[in-house]
């Protein structure tokens, strides 16, 4: 799948991070007149191919990120694909463990920065609280009913979410109607 987004974005630059080989990535693309100034990630719940079996509660989790200068003002841009049980998207102790583990290395980070992903947490956990802690919410500040498709039949209609730090402007945010998987495309205009 990377490879398919890579052919489609000609003039972007992939950043890409293994989770789990053969199984579990993520990646962020990133407009090549934008200057990336550093890139990286950090394990925020195990390790890289921490998967025991066919276990998927056991992969490990990182936020990785891309640090870009944008007018003149330096982002830091995290990703999160967030711990899957399967309870639900309620509070758990390895969610726990994640948002904590999130929360400071975000907090490592001067500067602008914006969190997003699939958190696969509810609204109203402790765990997405932790995340919100000098942080805004943009899915709850814009009142989104849901960030999720029609492939989505389960009753809980988020997991998805961009949060953003109070320097961050947003010109514009919302949920596209783009159908391209179970989870519906977050747009964030920001300056």
């Amino acid at each position: 799948m990377y490879w398919d987004i890579e052919s489609v974005l000609p003039e972007h630059t992939g950043h890409f991070v293994c989770l789990q080989d053969g199984r579990e990535n993520l990646a962020i693309f990133v407009r090549q007149t934008i200057p990336v100034t550093a890139t990286g990630d950090q394990f925020v719940y195990r390790w890289r191919n921490a998967m025991e079996g066919d276990d998927i509660t056991t992969y490990g989790r990182a936020v990785q990120y891309v640090q870009a200068v944008v007018g003149g003002a330096q982002y830091t841009i995290y990703n999160l694909h967030g711990h899957w049980a399967p309870d639900g998207k309620v509070d758990n102790p390895v969610r726990l463990e994640q948002s904590r583990n999130v929360k400071k290395f975000l907090d490592s980070f001067d500067g602008c920065k914006i969190l997003c992903g699939d958190f696969n947490l509810a609204p109203d956990t402790r765990s997405l609280s932790m995340l919100e802690e000098g942080m805004r919410n943009l899915v709850k500040e814009h009142g989104i009913i849901s960030t999720r498709s029609h492939y989505y039949t389960k009753d809980m209609k988020f997991a998805d979410y961009i949060l953003v730090s109070p320097e961050v402007r947003v010109k514009e945010f919302k949920v596209l109607p783009d159908v391209v998987s179970d989870h519906l495309p977050l747009f964030l205009d920001f300056s």
